[in-house]
C-alpha cells in the first residue's frame, strides 16, 4: 500500500467519522464510481434536507392564543347622575275643597274672620298640637283686619315644610258663634188707673215668651214627657242630614233658662253653652269615632234635663 493511498484512506476515515457525528444529512458524491485515488481529492458536499432542523440552542416558544369570541370590547355605560329635586322650604297651604272658612282660633266655635276658595294659597305660620288646624298669615286680598287665622286641615294640602312650624296651644272658645235670638223674659208692670173716686194700683204679670201648657210648642205633661216643661219650635236635628264631611245641628228652644250642647261617646267630647235658638256646624274629622249630640236644658225652676239625641260616626 502506497503512502498516497494510506493518506486517502485516512482522509476518508476522518470524513466518515465527522459525517457520523453530524446530523443525518444525505451526502452527495459526484460523480459515482470515482477512483479511490481520486476520492481523496474530492470535496464532500452536504445537501440541505427538506425537513427543517430543530436547533438545540433555539427554545421552543408557545404564544398565548386570543379567544376568537372576544373580538371587541363592549362600551361601558356612562354613570347616571341623579340630581335630587330641592324640597319646598316655604310652609304653604293650598285649599283643596270648594272653600274653607278662616276662624280666629282652631275650632268651629271661634269667630269666622274670612274665607279661602279652591286653589288659593297662604303662608303657614303655626299649627295646633294635633295638626288638625293650621294657622296662616292673612293676605291683603282676603279683606280681613286680622293678621292670622286658622284653617281646618282636612280642607287643604300643606307642603312638607309646614310639618315643622311651631305648635300653638289655644284655649277653646267657651261660647258658640251663632245667630243669637234674644231670650224673652217674663216682665211685671204696674198699671195705674185714675178713677173718679180713687187711684187703684193693679199689678199685671205678662209672660212675654208665651210658653205655657196651652202653647202648641209645649213639650210637658199632656203632650210629652212631664220633665220637658218648656216649649220647642224646632227639635235638635241635622240641617242637611248626617251625611257628608260637614254637619250642622240646629234647634229652637224657649221658656227655659239656658241650653248646653254636649257631644259624648267619641274620642273627643264637647260641653258648650249655646243660645236658646241657634246652630252648630263642624267637620266629621273634628270628632273621631261614633258620637251622640244632646241638648241639656236648664228649666225655669233650675232643674237640668237632657232633651233630643242625634248620632253620627266619623
Amino acid at each position: 500500500m502506497t503512502f498516497r493511498m494510506m493518506r486517502s484512506l485516512c482522509a476518508l476515515a476522518v470524513t466518515l467519522f465527522v459525517a457520523a457525528c453530524m446530523p443525518q444529512v444525505p451526502a452527495v458524491f459526484s460523480p459515482e464510481g470515482t477512483d479511490p485515488a481520486v476520492a481523496a481529492e474530492m470535496v464532500v458536499v452536504f445537501a440541505p434536507s427538506a425537513t427543517p432542523l430543530s436547533s438545540p440552542l433555539t427554545p421552543s416558544m408557545t404564544w398565548p392564543l386570543v379567544d376568537a369570541a372576544v373580538t371587541s370590547v363592549s362600551p361601558v355605560a356612562a354613570p347616571v347622575i341623579v340630581v335630587a329635586t330641592q324640597l319646598p322650604t316655604t310652609p304653604t297651604i293650598v285649599i283643596t275643597s270648594d272653600y274653607a272658612n278662616l276662624r280666629s282660633g282652631p275650632g268651629q266655635s271661634f269667630e269666622l274672620v274670612g274665607k279661602l276658595t279652591r286653589g288659593q294659597q297662604a303662608l303657614v305660620v303655626a299649627r295646633n298640637p294635633e295638626s288638625t288646624w293650621w294657622q296662616v298669615a292673612m293676605s291683603a286680598n282676603i279683606g280681613s283686619p286680622a293678621t292670622t287665622a286658622w284653617v281646618f286641615a282636612e280642607l287643604a294640602h300643606v307642603t312638607t315644610a309646614a310639618m315643622v312650624v311651631p305648635v300653638v296651644v289655644t284655649a277653646q272658645r267657651a261660647t258658640l258663634s251663632a245667630t243669637a235670638i234674644p231670650t224673652p223674659r217674663p216682665v211685671s208692670t204696674s198699671v195705674t188707673l185714675t178713677l173718679a173716686t180713687a187711684v187703684v194700683p193693679i199689678a199685671v204679670s205678662v209672660a212675654v215668651d208665651g210658653c205655657n201648657p196651652s202653647n202648641p210648642d209645649w213639650r210637658g205633661q199632656g203632650k210629652g214627657n212631664p220633665e220637658y216643661a218648656f216649649c220647642v219650635r224646632k227639635d235638635l236635628d241635622f240641617k242637611d242630614g248626617d251625611k257628608g264631611g260637614h254637619l250642622e245641628l240646629r234647634w229652637d228652644i224657649y221658656g227655659v233658662q239656658s241650653v248646653e250642647l254636649r257631644f259624648d261617646g267619641g274620642q273627643r267630647g264637647l260641653r258648650q253653652q249655646v243660645s236658646l235658638a241657634g246652630a252648630y256646624g263642624f267637620y266629621r274629622g273634628e270628632f273621631p269615632g261614633c258620637n251622640k249630640a244632646e241638648l241639656y236644658i236648664t228649666r225655669k225652676d233650675g232643674k237640668v234635663v237632657g232633651y233630643n239625641e242625634r248620632f253620627w260616626c266619623s
